[in-house]
């Protein structure tokens, strides 16, 4: 067996990526994975690569639909709020801005951008008058600039589920079962569009380890599973959940 990294014939240990692609087990530490689809970014197996100002590494294949203007960016954002509607999660009625930002973009103050788990954040705004709410609105979602347009929709599709748990009023959602839920709706985006790239995100999902994004969706999954999806959504309404 050769190795798709380097060519020559696999000796001792070797490893075989989601996608199939078998290379010397050396060759991990030699070259940084994609940030979206994982594949070893280097010649042999993706034709090379960028790294971005912010550090992000993505591959050749990666960058061939990458999201980089608003343009694009809307575009998908409204593909992917008309898919969400259909299963009773509209966010058309309101209006927000829209930024594609670097990893710094998204951080909260004091975050490390290297560290960060998500790639996108949902500004929100609560005006009052004498300590009573008057209005709510989402000022803008940013998302980090330059992904792939299937992974650029699953993360939409995640912002904008908190935008519709905002809008309506679901406050002090424990996050687990928040971003588990908003994870969720990334993973219908992802199960509705079905190519291969998106059951590498879906499977991403799945087997994510971190204790909120990762056991969130778990959870949600399960309870998903047990009552279906518009049940599920009427009890977090209702908080009933």
């Amino acid at each position: 067996m050769r190795c798709a990294v380097c060519g020559g014939f696999i000796a001792g240990r070797y490893i075989t990526d989601a996608w199939g692609n078998s290379y010397c087990a050396r060759h991990q530490d030699e070259y940084p994975p994609c940030r979206a689809c994982q594949r070893l970014v280097c010649q042999g197996v993706t034709g090379g690569g960028v790294r971005y100002n912010d550090g992000r590494v993505y591959c050749r294949l990666c960058r061939a639909t990458a999201i980089d203007t608003p343009a694009q960016a809307r575009a998908i954002t409204q593909r992917v709020q008309a898919q969400m509607a259909r299963y009773g999660v509209d966010t058309r009625p309101y209006s927000f801005g829209l930024e594609m930002v670097p990893l710094s973009g998204i951080a909260e103050p004091g975050e490390d951008p290297a560290r960060i788990h998500r790639r996108g954040r949902a500004e929100t705004e609560i005006r009052t008058v004498n300590g009573q709410e008057t209005e709510r609105r989402v000022r803008v979602i940013r998302l980090l600039g330059g992904m792939p347009e299937t992974l650029f929709a699953g993360v939409m599709a995640h912002e904008l589920g908190h935008v519709w748990l905002f809008m309506h009023r679901v406050d002090g959602l424990a996050p687990p079962l928040e971003e588990g839920l908003c994870n969720l709706f990334a993973y219908l985006t992802y199960q509705e569009i079905g190519t291969p790239e998106a059951h590498i995100h879906i499977r991403h999902i799945e087997e994510d380890p971190h204790p909120i994004y990762g056991a969130g969706f778990r959870q949600v999954w399960q309870r998903y599973q047990q009552m279906g999806l518009a049940p599920l959504l009427r009890a977090v309404l209702t908080g009933t959940v």
